[in-house]
């Protein structure tokens, strides 16, 4: 569960320094969001047995499984749903988007290269 603390910290820390004007509900959000994003995936898949989600991709560069990019996918859901049905209800799509993909990108990079 490394990768939830982790992924929420990332989104903490660049919602804070990239969102202008700073409006710290929005970032508490995303936050919180982001970091049940992994935890929802984890949880869906604790107890499948080892298979095709476990599976790398045939790119040697990059050694992903189709488990880390659930993990980006879940939060990415996660982290929009959060947004769109609390602080970003009146928001442009647009403009609304740009903490989840951060978040995403965060939780992406965290499981494939730190967990």
């Amino acid at each position: 569960m490394v990768s939830v603390a982790l992924t929420a910290l990332a989104t903490l820390l660049g919602g804070a320094c990239l969102e202008r004007p700073l409006q710290p509900r929005r970032v508490a959000v995303a936050t919180i969001a982001a970091g049940c994003g992994p935890l929802l995936w984890y949880l869906l898949t604790r107890g499948s047995t080892p298979g095709e989600l476990t599976e790398e991709f045939a790119n040697a560069a990059i050694p992903v499984s189709r488990s880390h990019a659930g993990v980006a996918l879940a939060t990415i859901a996660a982290t929009s749903m959060a947004l769109a049905l609390g602080p970003d209800r009146r928001l442009a799509a647009r403009r609304m988007i740009v903490l989840p993909i951060g978040a995403a990108l965060a939780a992406f990079g965290i499981s494939v290269y730190l967990t």
